[in-house]
């Protein structure tokens, strides 16, 4: 009976032993999947933060890209209105000196009948 009785707290020391391996196991797993979950939330809340960077830097980019060609557009219009503005000064002082030409060419005609008549 001392032998059995023996044999039964050891069977429930060992099942004690067993539960608490099992409790401890659990414990390391529930940390174990808590520490991979946190890991796998700053993993992506990095990858979101470099992706936002990189979008950042690209709009940057295609921002600066579009400022230039806008500029170069303005700079054109530019030259282009001031060309304009020049083929009508020319073209106003070719009239100015055609009208010149015809009045000095007219004096000298009415000279020159002047001279005839007199």
């Amino acid at each position: 009976a001392a032998a059995e009785a023996a044999a039964e707290a050891a069977e429930a020391a060992a099942a004690v032993k067993l539960a608490a391996a099992e409790a401890s196991i659990r414990k390391e797993m529930a940390a174990t999947a808590a520490a991979t979950e946190a890991f796998i939330r700053k993993e992506l809340i990095a990858s979101a933060a470099e992706e936002r960077r990189k979008l950042t830097a690209e709009k940057k980019v295609a921002l600066t890209k579009a400022a230039k060609e806008v500029q170069l557009a303005q700079s054109r219009a530019s030259q282009a209105e001031s060309e304009k503005a020049s083929e009508t000064a020319r073209a106003v002082a070719a009239e100015l000196a055609a009208e010149k030409a015809r009045r000095r060419g007219a004096a000298d005609v009415r000279r020159v009948e002047a001279q005839r008549e007199a």
